[in-house]
Order: structure tokens, then sequence, then C-alpha cells
């Protein structure tokens, strides 16, 4: 039965028959359960051995579901990534095992990955952040007499909205719609769709790299940290709907059940959306895993302060790489100078040798992370609070250093007690950053920056 990828929900769970791709003629009842975004899948079967595997990588399942209009269908699944979780050993030589599930693919005919034309992104966020643009498709017609009783809607489908095309893909919104119309209640009934087309067809994981590239950028376009519900591919050939386990990721995204955006599509012009994911675009291919490292932490609620302050240092090493400062003399008040000079003093290092290591080991290049950190801040100073300045670079940098390298103790830096407040204070030194970088409007960061400290912000 085709899927109906605009009406798609996940059904809670699904019953079926589960086989090994290796092993077709082996049937193995179970359920698979879906909750939020974890997935695990229970096991009833009589195993040839008492040895089950830890990890099995991929199960076919023939199940059922539910559609929108309360109809069953047959579901073909692919679940992959099982990891043994428990087991226990019911009567009659019957087993129960318990197997986390890490992604999993609800398809039509044969599952074909890596032969990707489009990808569909869906959230919900989507719908509210594009909130005006949807009520515009709504028309006010006057009319001279509307029988008693009845009401009138005019109801235009929107057209879909181009924002960016470069010689890989093409990422558009489109906006389909469903409507109910007869009986009470009546309504149209309208949702966002984010496509990512690629002008070469792609494997499915290089297109999971695209998507998560995009979403990053919707995390900072909405100022929300939001799930994706699903994915869905379809071309023709190759139809199918994704689900990732983002526990499996390492994402724990605290839930909200009605997320509002606090930037929406309407504060931009079609040229600045144009221009923001173009340069976007430009961001990502030179600094992508200083990025990635960035948002993983907004993704994982549970990141501690240390971790942060680690990452978010080294995404402001990566941003920052161009922001070289002037080349200068020595500097002999760092504690490597300090260290040096007793080295020399110690063992009476002659004079020439002396000046030889204190140009290579203390001389300032501007190359510096405390330099180029410093000029990313003043490149940003109207955005920034008080008390953010050169000392805290200083104190920060050495903060780092500190907890990379437990054993030193670089001073000046921030105590334990201040690293939830240095982590909250870099991450929004580097949001300011990448906001000014993507020629975001200024009123547009000022709205970002207020919503500071709400649940599910980047900032």
């Amino acid at each position: 039965m085709p899927l109906d990828k605009h009406k798609f929900k996940f059904q809670p769970h699904y019953i079926g028959w589960w086989t090994h791709p290796e092993i077709p003629d082996n049937k193995i009842s179970g359920t698979l359960f879906i909750d939020g975004n974890k997935m695990w899948i229970e096991l009833y079967f009589k195993p040839n051995s008492d040895d089950f595997p830890e990890k099995i990588e991929t199960l076919i399942g023939c199940t059922s579901g539910i559609d929108a209009d309360g109809k069953e269908y047959s579901a073909n699944i692919s679940v992959e990534g099982l990891e043994y979780e428990r087991w226990c050993h019911l009567e009659n030589g019957l087993w129960h095992y318990t197997y986390s599930v890490s992604r999993m693919f609800i398809y039509e005919n044969i599952l074909q990955r890596d032969n990707i034309s489009s990808i569909c992104v869906r959230a919900n966020i989507l719908d509210k952040w594009c909130s005006d643009y949807l009520e515009s498709s709504y028309v006010a017609i006057p009319y001279e007499h509307i029988p008693y009783g009845h009401h009138i809607i005019h109801h235009t489908l929107p057209h879909p909205i181009n924002i960016f095309k470069n010689d890989k893909l093409r990422v558009s919104l489109s906006f389909p719609c469903a409507y109910s119309i007869g009986g009470i209640n009546q309504y149209v009934n309208q949702q966002v769709i984010l496509k990512i087309s690629f002008n070469n067809r792609c494997s499915f994981q290089d297109s999971l790299s695209y998507v998560n590239q995009i979403q990053n950028l919707f995390y900072i376009l909405t100022n929300r940290v939001f799930p994706i519900d699903y994915l869905y591919s379809e071309d023709g050939r190759n139809v199918f709907v994704y689900k990732a386990n983002e526990f499996s990721l390492y994402k724990f995204i605290e839930k909200q059940p009605d997320l509002t955006p606090h930037v929406v599509m309407n504060d931009f012009s079609d040229d600045e959306l144009t221009t923001i994911f173009k340069k976007w675009n430009e961001l990502y291919s030179e600094h992508g895993d200083a990025l990635n490292s960035y948002f993983e932490i907004h993704t994982n609620i549970y990141t501690p302060p240390s971790a942060k302050i680690k990452g978010f240092i080294s995404t402001i090493d990566s941003l920052s790489k161009e922001m070289l400062g002037p080349k200068s003399g020595i500097d002999i008040e760092t504690n490597r100078a300090k260290y040096l000079l007793q080295i020399i003093d110690k063992y009476n290092i002659q004079s020439c040798d002396a000046n030889e290591l204190k140009t290579r080991f203390l001389k300032v290049t501007g190359a510096e992370l405390k330099t180029r950190f410093s000029n990313l801040m003043k490149a940003i100073s109207k955005y920034l609070s008080d008390g953010i300045d050169s000392d805290f670079v200083t104190k920060v940098v050495n903060t780092r250093h500190n907890i990379t390298h437990p054993k030193a103790n670089m001073q000046p830096c921030f105590p334990l007690e201040d690293y939830c407040r240095v982590a909250s204070q870099l991450n929004r030194i580097i949001l300011t950053h990448i906001l000014v970088i993507l020629g975001v409007p200024e009123k547009c960061i000022h709205k970002v920056l207020k919503a500071s400290g709400c649940a599910n912000t980047l900032s």
C-alpha cells in the first residue's frame, strides 16, 4: 500500500513477523515500539542455541499500521543497529529478547538507500516558522449574501519557495494541505515540508549530512533546538520514511510539546534568506567539523560545563583562524616565558642561544588563540555584555588548557563554580559571531539574544 507521507504518523508500536536478511525463512514474532525519539524491539522465539547475538545489523519486518483515515495498511519495515538490552526465559523453551533500535525505514516495494535524488524533512516547528505565509493563502472574498449557518473559506495552495541552490543541491519549502469538507468539522490542514534536492544522486548517508547541515541552520533561524519528526524520500523508484533513535546519536533534546520559534520567516526578505543560506554553505565548507561540534553540544542537554568550554573554545579556534593580530615582541609575563627564563638562568645558557630560544618560543606571531579570540570579540563588541573583555579571553583560554591538561595550573583562570556561566557566555559569543557572519538583520540578532535563557534556545 502506498505511503501517505504528508499525513504520516508513526504508530506507538508495530506487531509482525521479523526476519534476518540472510535467513529469510526463519521468522520471529516481535513488536517494534516507538516512544518519542526512543525505539526498541521485543522478540519472542525459540533460539537454535542459547547464544543469541548481542548486536544485529538488520531485521526486516512484515507488519501493519493505521493511516490518518483510520484504515489499516501493510508496512514493510527495516530496523537497523540493534543492540542487546535484556532477555527473559519463558515457558516451553520460548525466549523474550529486547534490543534497542538505532534507525528504522518504512518503505514501499524495495528499499534503496544509495540512489537518493531528494530528501524531505518534516518538523512541526516549520509550520510556525512559516505561519504568516500560510495565513496569506486564505483569501477574503466579499459576498452579498451567505446562507444562514454557512461559512465560506477561500484557500489557495501556497506556491513553493526556492531558498537556495548551488552546483550540488537545491533547498526549497513546499506547503501541502488536506481538506476536510462536509459534516460539522470542516478545515484545511496545512503543513510545511523542507525539501533538499540533489543535482546528482547520492547515498542516503550523504543526504543525511546535508540534512544535518540545514537543520543546524534552522536551529539558528528559529533560535530553537528541535527534533525532526521524520524524513522521507520519494522519486518514483525509491519511497521510504526514515526515523532515527536520537539516543543512539547521543542526542538528548528537552521535550517541548508546543515549541514556538523566536524568529520567523517573515523577519527576513527573500534576498536575505538566500544570502544567509549561501553564506551558511560557505561557512560549513570551511568549518564543518567545528560547527558540528558546536551543535552536538546543543543537542545533548547532559553535556557537562567543562566539555562545553572545551568544545566552544575549539569552535572559536576554528572560526577565528583568519582573524590574525599584528606580530609583536616577546611577552615575558606568561607562564611559559617565566619557565623558559628559569631554564636559561638555571643552566647558564649563553646569550646568543638564549635569544634564539626566546625568539622561537616566546615571540608573539599574531596567530595565537588569545589574539584571534580577542579580534573575534571586537568584531561583535556591540552585542556583548559588560565583563566579556580581554581579561575574559585570557582566563577562559587558560581554563580550557587546565581542563584539557589536568596537571596544568595556568593562571588566571575561572574556578569550577563559574563553568556554567562561562560556557553560556562562550555560547553567546559564538552564536552572535555566526549571526553576523551570515548577514542576519540586526533586529533578528537582538531577538535571538533577547531570548537567552529560554528552554531549547541556542542563546
